[in-house]
């Protein structure tokens, strides 16, 4: 994550527009990265815009209170690319060659946080490379229960929602998951409901067979864990 702190920090010492985020970390955003904005995230800068002339910055939260939620945004941003996030290795790769470490605590929990902050300021294409991303991280670890309990909401049908809640399910008929965890999971509001429906077959997949990111790393059709870009 070195890489993506170093280029973040530039926005903290310049004073155009200024962001704070979850209260404290203060970020301010020169001309040039406006005008990357204003193309790419037009929500993003109508609110920035207006909370500037009302309030001298734009509050932001995240649902995890965590900096590298932000910095990936400013990253992806000005570089119109997410870093590739490796569990094992944690490195940004470009044209396959390594270029520096990349490091998220989390990563998982940080990515599900950057799609809900690109669905909250309606930015569908950072909203896809943030799910790309999480279901490279999800082929490799599963979803804790705390990750289910912080992003999962009875009732709620998002993108986000049926990646998290396949991926625990297959988990669980794959006996991925210790009895505590297990636990755990059931004491989570609503998705024991929701696993015996997926379970009946009454989702887009049979999670006993597979999980969305089994497909992504299948190259299968990913499609209906996509937003729309246009």
């Amino acid at each position: 994550m070195e890489q993506v702190k170093a280029f973040a920090s530039q926005f903290r010492k310049q004073n155009i527009a200024t962001v704070i985020v979850d209260g404290e970390d203060t970020y301010r955003i020169p001309p040039s990265l406006l005008d990357k904005l204003w193309s790419h995230c037009p929500n993003f800068c109508e609110k920035l815009t207006l909370e500037m002339d009302r309030k001298q910055s734009l509050q932001v939260q995240t649902s995890t209170a965590n900096c590298e939620v932000s910095e990936l945004f400013l990253f992806w941003a000005s570089e119109l690319r997410l870093p590739h996030i490796n569990v094992s290795e944690d490195d940004i790769t470009e044209d396959d060659a390594s270029t520096t470490d990349v490091g998220c605590n989390n990563p998982e929990d940080v990515l599900a946080d950057l799609w809900l902050f690109a669905a909250e300021f309606s930015i569908p294409r950072l909203q896809n490379e943030a799910m790309k991303r999480l279901l490279e991280i999800l082929f490799e670890v599963r979803v804790r229960p705390c990750t289910l309990r912080q992003f999962y909401r009875p009732g709620e049908r998002t993108q986000l929602q049926d990646v998290l809640q396949l991926e625990v399910a297959h988990g669980l008929c794959s006996d991925c998951y210790a009895a505590h965890e297990e636990d755990a999971l059931g004491k989570i509001d609503g998705f024991l409901t929701a696993f015996a429906s997926l379970v009946r077959e009454e989702g887009m997949l049979d999670p006993k067979e597979t999980s969305p990111s089994r497909l992504f790393a299948n190259g299968d059709d990913i499609s209906a864990f996509m937003v729309p870009e246009e």
